[in-house]
């Protein structure tokens, strides 16, 4: 090569430089998502620019990656961040729940409690002064009736608790749903009447002996009798058995009941078969409870194998319908 081509050579080359070098300005800011161009027809010119274009390829696809994990891990931070907050809102919520239920309790247990001591300090008293009271007997009543109501309260925490411990055993065996039904229905008459409500049933001529755990089936029927008896008043409670039609539930049985009373909201529904919760606050105070009994009666239809759930329209009352499998060896329910 004479000394004239190399100096065109070389200045061709420095052209290119200069050429490239104008153009790679634009990755300054950051933007290598371009190609450089090269006027000069010229053999290392053009490896030069093929050369610089791979490395802007190269650091655009590699700002893309990292814009792209970027991305991935702002959307993992914003999940996690969501999961933190609803659980922390859940905490606290059941933080509240159970801080309410504790104080509610402690009236519920004061209640009783004083009664027993009030009314037996009362009838000690006569005792004493050897004068006995005209209204002993109707003291001893309430004396008594405290008592179980105590008890009652106290079983529902006991309950609760040993199923959550996995202490729950059952105990299968056959029965007559039907006189079964009339039976429990009349451990409860009383204080349905002493609301003033009718009771009514809804059951079929005859059916077939069903094989279940009969004591916490009863469990279950009581605590949704007893929940409509509380909140009805002057009004009617259905009692109904049925053998479920559900395509889906083949060999299942349902029971139901159907009161007047004050129904629930559609917000509410979800709340009330949660442990320590009750619809509304203030229901608590009016009517008393632990607010575990929905609870406990949800739990003990899973372990049967079945489940219950409810209707209901604000003002117009509530349907709650237990379905649990007539022959529980049958559908393998395990607790």
């Amino acid at each position: 090569m004479t000394n004239s081509n190399m100096q065109i050579g070389i200045s061709q080359l420095h052209t290119a430089m200069r050429e490239i070098s104008d153009q790679l300005c634009q990755a300054v800011n950051g933007d290598f998502n371009f190609v450089v161009h090269c006027s000069i027809a010229d053999e290392e010119a053009e490896k030069l620019t093929l050369l610089v274009n791979f490395v802007l390829s190269a650091a655009a696809r590699a700002i893309e990656q990292r814009e792209l994990q970027t991305a991935n891990l702002d959307k993992i931070v914003a999940e996690r961040t969501a999961m933190l907050t609803e659980a922390k809102e859940v905490a606290e919520a059941a933080s509240q729940a159970k801080s309410q239920f504790l104080a509610s309790m402690s009236h519920e247990l004061r209640t009783p409690l004083n009664a027993v001591i009030g009314y037996s300090e009362l009838i000690f008293e006569e005792l004493e002064d050897g004068v006995p009271g005209t209204n002993t007997q109707n003291d001893l009543m309430i004396i008594r009736d405290a008592g179980r109501h105590l008890l009652g309260l106290i079983n529902d925490v006991l309950d609760l608790s040993r199923i959550e411990a996995g202490q729950t055993d059952i105990f299968p065996e056959y029965f007559d749903p039907l006189a079964f039904t009339r039976s429990t229905a009349a451990t409860l008459h009383s204080l349905i009447q002493s609301k003033g409500n009718a009771l009514k049933f809804e059951l079929p001529e005859q059916t077939s002996r069903i094989y279940n755990d009969m004591g916490k089936v009863r469990q279950c029927l009581i605590n949704i009798l007893g929940n409509a008896a509380k909140f009805t008043e002057h009004g009617s409670i259905t009692l109904g058995y049925r053998e479920s039609t559900s395509k889906d539930h083949p060999g299942y049985v349902e029971w139901w009941v159907k009161d007047t009373g004050p129904g629930i909201g559609p917000d509410q529904i979800q709340k009330i078969f949660e442990a320590f919760t009750q619809a509304d606050g203030s229901i608590n105070r009016r009517y008393g409870g632990t607010g575990l009994g929905l609870t406990l009666t949800s739990t003990l239809c899973r372990i049967l194998g079945g489940d219950i759930r409810v209707e209901s329209t604000l003002g117009q009352g509530s349907t709650f319908i237990i379905r649990l499998p007539g022959d529980l060896q049958a559908a393998g329910a395990n607790p």
